[in-house]
């Protein structure tokens, strides 16, 4: 079987997880269902050794009880709502499709939703919270399905961190009656400040600063919120490195099922599109299927182009530009860092321990990593994300999970 294949048995395996721990009879549950979940240590063993083994674990192992462990709250972008995760999302008008048919059945795309308020409806066709690092980790502490609330949206900006605390405070306060933050939040923002072309016309440290403006006004609206009541846990994820997908031999020799073909990453990049399209045009398809064909490899490659004109549209041989990309990258690492070492005294103050996660800044994703847009990071880079951020805290996280399994109430 091939990897593919593997993870699709992984992920239509995970239906019966959540019918373990959701729908059987109480008692049935009590024989059924494992009691106890792994250790963070045991578990950060199987994600960074055997990541293909901790995937059937996560899928086919314990699920705690709805309510149980503690409450996470997940912001961000595309990352954190686990957008391309599902194996069974490929680069096609077809696939995309066939997810909008299903949108409203029990399936891994849509099932755990949290909507927020003008969430475009079309997100909950490519994302997959329950393959998301967010959803991995909380499985990892105990927390049942119904103590995580996601609220990530895809395209945002740091900017939108603000709006996304807001719909976070207002979900639960629906789902809990009270507005208080919860004892876990992560928060991922990552590529979408890099993405419009309109960042090549200025600096790298004009556009840190505007990013630092943005962070300093999120955690300032942070401050004013109410914690949990033992404190509150805030992480705050380094930015993932998006430029390595224009640098990365190893993803730009990933295949992907283009249409009715197997077409490479690279494939999807300019000018090699252009040269692509090009050639296809001029050789004249005998039939209609072909010439259809054509236009849909044509429609889809230009549309994952457009998810992040000003990388994915870059000539991977433009060194000027790419420079630049990463000269932005690395001042929105420094503003991060900078502004979570300015805020943590202040706002332990008010119990919220903030936590800048910079391994996340770290992580090498290969081609198993990616998605079959070339871009998203697919189930096992999220598994690569959640083990980073556990292991970067992995004294604290066994600490939650440990007081969340003592809890009588559990």
């Amino acid at each position: 079987m091939d990897f593919k294949g593997k993870l699709t048995v992984v992920t239509t395996c995970m239906s019966l997880v959540f019918f373990c721990g959701e729908f059987s009879h109480a008692e049935n549950r009590k024989e059924s269902c494992p009691k106890a979940a792994k250790s963070i240590d045991s578990s950060l063993e199987l994600m960074l050794n055997s990541p293909s083994e901790f995937a059937h674990t996560y899928a086919t192992g314990y699920y705690p009880k709805l309510t149980k462990g503690p409450k996470i709250g997940i912001i961000g972008d595309s990352v954190a709502t686990g957008a391309i995760a599902s194996p069974n999302i490929e680069a096609t008008f077809s696939s995309l499709i066939s997810q909008a048919l299903i949108k409203n059945t029990f399936d891994l795309i849509s099932y755990g939703r949290t909507n927020s308020p003008g969430r475009p409806l079309s997100d909950t066709f490519v994302d997959s919270h329950l393959l998301s690092f967010g959803q991995i980790i909380g499985h990892t502490l105990g927390a049942g399905r119904d103590q995580i609330i996601n609220l990530a949206e895809d395209g945002q900006r740091i900017e939108k961190m603000i709006v996304q605390l807001q719909h976070l405070m207002g979900a639960l306060n629906d789902r809990f009656g009270h507005l208080q933050l919860p004892e876990l939040v992560f928060s991922s923002f990552n590529a979408n400040n890099m993405c419009h072309p309109s960042i090549f016309e200025k600096s790298a440290e004009e556009l840190k600063q505007e990013y630092v403006n943005h962070l300093r006004n999120s955690y300032e609206a942070i401050s004013k919120m109410v914690p949990a009541t033992l404190g509150t846990d805030f992480f705050v994820i380094a930015n993932l490195d998006a430029v390595k997908v224009l640098t990365s031999q190893e993803i730009l020799n990933k295949t992907v099922n283009i249409s009715t073909e197997q077409r490479s990453c690279l494939d999807l990049r300019k000018p090699y599109l252009e040269m692509n399209l090009s050639a296809r045009k001029n050789n004249d398809p005998q039939t209609i299927s072909d010439k259809w064909a054509n236009e849909i490899f044509e429609k889809t490659a230009k549309g994952l182009i457009g998810m992040c004109p000003a990388i994915l549209g870059v000539d991977i041989t433009d060194s000027k530009k790419i420079q630049h990309l990463k000269d932005i990258y690395r001042s929105y690492l420094e503003a991060q860092a900078e502004v979570a070492s300015e805020y943590q005294p202040r706002l332990f103050k008010f119990g919220i321990r903030l936590h800048f996660i910079d391994a996340a800044s770290k992580i090498e994703f290969l081609s198993q990593d990616v998605g079959n847009d070339c871009f998203h990071p697919n189930f096992m880079g999220q598994i690569k994300i959640a083990a980073t951020i556990l292991k970067s805290r992995s004294e604290l996280f066994q600490n939650i999970q440990d007081q969340y399994q003592h809890s009588p109430e559990n």
